[in-house]
């Protein structure tokens, strides 16, 4: 077990290593990288890991304002799927690997692990408007993005932009919606995909990018081990 800093920024989760690297923790991302020239060696979670070095990516995420902190290495699910993560909002803490009390949570959500593209991400069970559909967290992402099929018509609530550093910016519809996940539902604004990440999308047959406006808590639990969420 290892308690680190939880620091968050523009609803983007960082952990803040014990030499105040930022790491932005990222479900959506397949692999891990880092900020310069040279691979990145650190410890988590009593691992070693060693990250390859891609300056371009970190740059445009840096320079887009996503978030008010720079990032100097992006974790994905080459490294998320080997541990546990308890995010404690209110302690500004995250333990990983931890020895969980299962009454601090009120919901569980199971989810598995699918491939896109050969590579890892989190599927999880949702339901849109009381039709199930197939989504995927994407801690990456502070706003959730739907398929048009989904939407089927809904009318647009005004518009949203954002940036992704393989799509640029962009600048979508959004919707409101009923989302229910894990026994409880919500009413939440959702973003329509754009055209290339619908494309992306269906390839592996996802109809929903769930980011993390989805599953606000003071204290959430991504156990990648037991493929169990609890918030």
């Amino acid at each position: 077990m290892e308690t680190l800093n939880l620091l968050i920024s523009n609803s983007h989760y960082f952990i803040v290593t014990n030499d105040e690297k930022h790491f932005l923790v990222d479900t959506g991302s397949p692999y891990s990288f880092c900020v310069g020239n040279e691979s990145l060696s650190f410890s988590l979670g009593g691992r070693e890991y060693s990250v390859s070095p891609n300056d371009d990516m970190i740059a445009k995420i840096n320079d887009s304002g996503l978030t008010e902190e720079k990032v100097d290495a992006l974790i994905g699910m080459d490294i998320l799927s080997n541990h546990s993560f308890e995010f404690d909002k209110v302690d500004k803490k995250v333990v990983i690997d931890a020895v969980t009390d299962f009454s601090n949570y009120n919901h569980t959500i199971h989810f598995y692990t699918m491939k896109n593209m050969g590579h890892k991400c989190v599927g999880l069970p949702v339901e849109i408007n009381d039709r199930s559909v197939v989504a995927i967290l994407d801690t990456g992402a502070w706003i959730s993005y739907i398929s048009s099929k989904i939407l089927n018509g809904l009318t647009a609530d005004g518009t949203i932009k954002d940036y992704n550093p393989i799509l640029g910016n962009i600048e979508t519809t959004k919707h409101s919606v009923k989302l229910s996940l894990g026994g409880f539902s919500q009413h939440l604004d959702v973003a329509k995909m754009p055209q290339l990440l619908e494309v992306i999308m269906s390839v592996i047959r996802v109809n929903l990018v769930l980011g993390l406006d989805a599953i606000e808590s003071n204290r959430i639990l991504l156990d990648f081990k037991s493929g169990v969420m609890r918030i």
